[in-house]
């Protein structure tokens, strides 16, 4: 009994660390995930505020245009240069942005990856541990019923063993009141035999003294 409760304590206190094991777990999971996603806010306001100066930049750029008077070719010509060079720009951040917003998703997918994946041995490992836990309860069930039925064995034993010893008894006081009966009689006996001898004692005794008085 003493070893079932130890046992049983000693199953409480696994599932207690457990439990706190499954809590760290998740505790350092949800953490992983909120620091990605403040990572990432903060890369894409940083991405926001590049884009909203460019665009006022540009925005500039074009108002000085309408003013300028129309005098020649050559300023319309610096002006398409300057036109044509700040689309080249603009096309290389955006594929610049293409890639970190592909990098991102890549490394995304990856985390998810990497959660499931714990979440899965963490599973694995509640599953082998309920197991062993289940295996350990059935193995105790087992030897509770196996004492309930050497309780029982022994109790019927005690029971034929006072039947029995109840028997023994009787016959032995049997026996032995046959014995004290024949030892009575036996004492009876000599009883009665010593009173013969005495009167015949009595008797030698008379017959001495008549012949003594004959004479």
């Amino acid at each position: 009994m003493r070893r079932r409760r130890r046992k049983r304590r000693r199953r409480r206190r696994r599932r207690r660390k457990r439990r706190k094991r499954r809590r760290r777990r998740r505790r350092k999971r949800r953490r992983r995930r909120r620091r990605r996603e403040r990572r990432r806010k903060r890369m894409r306001i940083g991405k926001g505020g590049g884009g909203g100066g460019e665009r006022g930049g540009r925005g500039g750029g074009g108002g000085g245009g309408g003013k300028g008077e129309g005098g020649g070719g050559k300023e319309e010509e610096e002006e398409k240069d300057e036109k044509g060079k700040k689309g080249e720009g603009k096309d290389e951040k955006d594929d610049e942005e293409e890639e970190k917003d592909e990098q991102e998703k890549e490394e995304e997918e990856e985390e998810k990856d990497e959660e499931e994946e714990e979440e899965e041995e963490e599973k694995d490992e509640e599953e082998e541990e309920e197991g062993k836990e289940e295996e350990e309860e059935k193995k105790d069930e087992e030897e509770d019923e196996k004492d309930e039925q050497e309780k029982e064995e022994e109790e019927k034993d005690e029971e034929v063993d006072e039947k029995e010893d109840e028997k023994e008894e009787e016959k032995d006081d049997e026996e032995e009141e046959g014995k004290d009966e024949e030892e009575e009689e036996e004492e009876v006996k000599d009883e009665e035999e010593e009173e013969d001898e005495k009167e015949e004692e009595e008797k030698d005794e008379k017959e001495e003294e008549k012949d003594e008085e004959d004479e």
